[in-house]
């Protein structure tokens, strides 16, 4: 997978789970979401979101990895507890 469709489905993924995006890159040749595409993480058996997209489950792996790390993930979370409990 090329690297600027990875970085399209990991934007539209922050989008589904409600994260305010800005613009990816200021003046920069690489901005912090490509830079995290490149890292290794746990979560994903030690691969790159960018490697872990290449494979048939890849979506749904980055997906959820989002979800665990994502602010607005946070955000919604204390929204349905104050709204339920």
């Amino acid at each position: 997978m090329n690297d600027r469709l990875a970085l399209a489905i990991v934007r539209r993924l922050l989008l589904e789970l409600g994260a305010p995006l800005g613009p990816e890159v200021d003046g920069a040749l690489v901005g912090p979401l490509e830079c995290w595409m490149h890292e290794p993480r746990e979560d994903l058996g030690g691969s790159t979101p960018l490697r872990a997209l290449a494979s048939s489950e890849g979506v749904d792996q980055v997906r959820k990895t989002l979800r665990m790390i994502s602010p607005a993930s946070e955000y919604q979370r204390v929204q349905l507890n104050e709204e339920h409990g």
